[in-house]
């Protein structure tokens, strides 16, 4: 799936590679945390990055999903939502740590 959202966008081949390496549909596949993207030495900086932001881009459409109602009636809409806001403000760390 990441796959091909990745091959549309054009020149990031390295990223696509990289996910198709680790047989990974989402970072959350083979990652746990944007930390651990970070601390992985086999990428280069521009992949960790490509990657956290396609992450990030995923969390971003699903937090929109949940604040337009898409999340249906569930009752843990709330806490669910909590999670993908913290899960977003470490995307945004990690980025920000490669940008320095």
């Amino acid at each position: 799936m990441a796959s091909a959202l990745l091959t549309a966008k054009g020149d990031e081949t390295e990223v696509n590679d990289t996910l198709n390496r680790r047989e990974a549909d989402h970072p959350r596949e083979t990652y746990q945390t944007p930390a651990n993207v970070v601390s992985d030495d086999d990428l280069s900086s521009k992949q960790k990055i490509d990657i956290l932001q396609y992450w990030k881009t995923d969390v971003d459409a699903r937090l929109r999903a949940q604040g337009e109602g898409m999340g249906g009636s569930d009752p843990i809409s709330a806490g669910k939502e909590a999670g993908l806001a913290d899960e977003m403000r470490l995307l945004n760390q990690a980025i920000a740590s490669l940008e320095e």
